[in-house]
């Protein structure tokens, strides 16, 4: 089976669940990928694709003006800045050179490429309805961001409802995602982690250190960790001096540098790996209130036996239970004392993570997802698309 995977970025590091799905395509397919670049990170792949990815450059002043005419007319800003001309003539090419068995749209910003893929069968990984985020922002943010954020929301929320009346064969991320449509053309399929941290079992030495990790450059993130920072961390450190808060991820904004100034807060910018700093950390702190989807930085929290602290929302979409798997607290007052809780106890972090680890192996190990999957590219076939082999013939890991 040839399968075009078509995606809006590069699959790099900070796209876990596009590297995640490329992946497991590659058990059993023949996998290329049609990706827009905006110069910046070529470098930056998460799978050695070889020959079989082609890079489309998409110019950010040019994009901006597409989204700028988008919002003039009503239409999604997303879609518009991905929705280069020269991606399309590539898109196009490719359908007609190569002949894809499957087209694998790579989240909402290429779902707009469905219409060009004529009689090809076409899987749409949306990950999440991400309209709700945008909902979510436009309650919180600036007087800017929150014109731009409604606009989104609504543009957004048109598109999506679109697709999923057009019964084309969509994947979300998590069961909360799955709920809001029940329909039988829309598929749970979790996002894979791979992870090679295995802490011991009374985890790591002391000094204490809470761990945040996360893209630092958006918004959701730097608002939580923030917060957090400035606000429970001051009294964690009180009682735990000797304490750390680390707080690891990509392209920092200044106002998470910022935090670098206040006692016993650490940051590690664009490293080369997460896993150190998971095999480190004693509690993962999870406190977004805006999230949509299953939080990659929990699942990789559980997958690693780290215990961890999340809000109700994070909570709420990945499944998890609180005293179970997580801690979940949802004021200031209830975040301090659920960090000192966990910081106190061995026994309850024991719990946790067992727990934890127990939530990430059901759901998220690659395995369970490559079987998930399976299931969702066999509905593909069961609608007339190219069958889809129960023994893979062939499994790359690269």
């Amino acid at each position: 089976m040839k399968v075009l995977f078509v995606a809006p970025w590069v699959p790099g590091p900070v796209r876990s669940r596009s590297v995640g799905m490329l992946r497991l395509l590659r058990r059993y397919a023949d996998v290329r990928v049609l990706a827009l670049s905006d110069g910046m990170d070529e470098g930056q792949l998460g799978v050695d694709m070889g020959q079989s990815m082609e890079l489309v450059r998409n110019r950010s002043s040019r994009a901006l003006l597409r989204a700028a005419g988008a919002y003039a007319a009503g239409r999604s800003l997303q879609t518009a800045y991905a929705d280069a001309p020269q991606f399309r003539h590539a898109f196009s090419r490719v359908m007609l050179e190569w002949r894809p068995d499957v087209v694998h749209l790579n989240v909402f910003r290429t779902a707009h490429l469905a219409v060009c893929a004529a009689a090809t069968p076409v899987v749409i990984d949306l990950d999440e309805f991400r309209s709700e985020y945008y909902t979510q922002l436009s309650r919180s943010a600036g007087t800017l961001r929150r014109v731009i954020a409604r606009h989104e929301s609504r543009s957004m929320k048109l598109a999506e409802d679109e697709l999923v009346r057009s019964n084309a064969h969509i994947l979300v991320s998590g069961e909360a995602e799955g709920a809001r449509v029940q329909r039988g053309h829309i598929h749970v399929v979790r996002t894979p982690v791979w992870s090679s941290v295995r802490r011991g079992v009374y985890g790591p030495a002391e000094p204490p250190i809470l761990l945040f990790a996360g893209r630092l450059s958006y918004e959701a993130n730097v608002d939580a960790i923030c917060w957090f920072a400035r606000t429970i961390w001051p009294l964690v450190h009180e009682v735990h001096p000797a304490a750390r808060l680390r707080i690891v991820g990509s392209e920092p904004r200044r106002a998470v540098r910022a935090l670098a100034d206040l006692a016993g807060v650490e940051i590690h910018a664009n490293v080369a790996s997460l896993d150190p700093h998971y095999a480190a950390a004693t509690i993962a702190i999870c406190p977004l209130e805006r999230a949509t989807g299953v939080q990659l930085k929990l699942i990789q929290a559980l997958a690693a036996s780290v215990p961890t602290v999340v809000s109700p929302l994070v909570a709420e979409l990945a499944g998890t239970a609180d005293g179970k798997e997580v801690l979940v607290a949802s004021t200031p007052r209830a975040w301090l004392e659920a960090t000192l809780r966990l910081l106190g106890n061995r026994e309850l972090q024991q719990q946790l993570a067992a727990g934890g680890m127990a939530w990430y192996e059901r759901n998220h190990s690659p395995d369970v997802v490559a079987r998930q999957l399976e299931v969702a590219y066999r509905s593909v076939c069961d609608a007339g698309g190219p069958t889809v082999s129960a023994s893979p013939p062939r499994k790359v890991e690269a």
